[in-house]
């Protein structure tokens, strides 16, 4: 394919529109003032190119080296990007469409956000986010959330009690936005951040009942010593194994009932072992309800 040379070292573009069917390379353009915006057709090399307006490519287009876009840039053809990307802070990327759509704000059910990165599609394939890693060892791809309480950039002051660590969030439609809250999972920091590599932290699991609104509520946490607490009506109907101390509100249990632990307790009463050489009479078997918990004395 024959190449075209557009605006050699040391041009300045003040306004146009290019259109070409041959490839075009685009060599040191210093755009710093104007209303342009350039429209390419056919494949685009940039080595150094600063946009302080609109930007729409139409062809396939590959950034060879520094190129500052300060306006909008839409690619509607494939980018081949070989040097670092930077989205600077206060700017989006978005994929699937120019247009961004209103999140949830994870802070704040029923809220709204903006986000920095969008991927919006209506099929399948372009509203799937996939990360794989090919690695002949046993390590695999991972998907990573930070929190420092720092307001500086790489500044790492230590998290508090009851901070967030982040999380996910699940929201659906409800004929007008959005922004309602689903269901979620998020980590949360149990205890102050004290020393160096020793963070207490916890799970917490969120379900909306749908019964009015934004009414987003803990259905479970798995605490930091690996405690199970489950809030509402719980349903058992295959296999359930407790290992540590779990709090369960409501329990059904549709099948047999184990318990392998050294001690037991009912209605708050302290947990105690098995109780041995009781008395199989009426004042022995009366102790022995009373200490579980099952009677009062």
């Amino acid at each position: 394919m024959a190449e075209t040379l557009i605006f050699p070292t040391g041009s300045r573009i003040v306004s146009g529109t290019l259109t070409s069917t041959a490839s075009i390379r685009i060599l040191n353009v210093d755009e710093v003032s104007g209303s342009f915006t350039g429209t390419f057709v056919g494949a685009v090399f940039v080595d150094n190119f600063d946009v302080a307006a609109d930007l729409v490519v139409s062809g396939n287009m590959a950034l060879l080296g520094t190129s500052s876009f300060d306006g909008v840039a839409q690619f509607n053809a494939n980018v081949d990007i070989d040097a670092d990307l930077e989205i600077q802070q206060g700017r989006s990327l978005r994929i699937g469409n120019p247009f961004p759509v209103s999140a949830p704000n994870p802070d704040s059910p029923g809220g709204s956000s903006t986000p920095t990165f969008q991927l919006i599609g209506n099929d399948v394939g372009d509203s799937i986010a996939w990360i794989t890693r090919f690695d002949p060892n046993e390590f695999g791809p991972h998907l990573i959330f930070g929190k420092s309480r720092a307001a500086t950039i790489n500044q790492f002051d230590a998290c508090l009690d009851g901070d967030s660590l982040g999380g996910v969030i699940w929201a659906a439609s409800d004929d007008g936005d959005l922004k309602t809250h689903a269901a979620s999972i998020r980590a949360r920091i149990d205890g102050n951040v004290t020393t160096e590599s020793i963070v207490g932290a916890e799970l917490i699991f969120r379900v909306a009942p749908g019964v009015s609104a934004n009414d987003i509520t803990e259905a479970m946490r798995i605490r930091k010593n690996s405690t199970l607490d489950l809030f509402g009506s719980e349903i058992v109907s295959g296999t359930m194994l407790v290992l540590g101390s779990s709090s369960l509100a409501d329990v059904q249990v549709d099948g047999d009932f184990f318990h392998s632990g050294s001690n037991v307790g009912f209605y708050t009463t302290t947990p105690i072992a098995l109780q041995t050489g009781v008395s199989v009479d009426s004042a022995g078997i009366h102790a022995a309800l009373v200490a579980l918990g099952l009677i009062t004395a």
